[in-house]
């Protein structure tokens, strides 16, 4: 994610402007607060030295640790990118 803003801020933020649903975001606090300690930066980030098979381990590191801390047997990645 290249977002700094903590999901439930966002959540926050979505429901002011009125995206979402009124007390959704503060029904759903815990579980988006779950779901950020997952999120990992996108990269490169700004000063990283790593080469592209380095992004490419470390991308590849993240997603097999995602599987295995939630016991999935499968991960659907989606670029959201442009």
């Amino acid at each position: 994610d290249t977002a700094p803003c903590p999901l439930p801020k966002r959540a926050e933020a979505l429901t002011a402007a009125g995206v979402l649903p009124h007390g959704l975001a503060a029904a759903l606090h815990t579980e988006l607060e779950t779901a950020d300690r997952d999120i990992r930066p996108g990269g490169p980030q700004p000063g990283d030295t790593r080469t592209d098979d380095e992004l490419i381990h470390a991308f590849a590191t993240d997603i097999l640790g995602f599987r295995e801390r939630h016991a999935l047997a499968r991960v659907v990645v989606i670029n959201l990118s442009t």
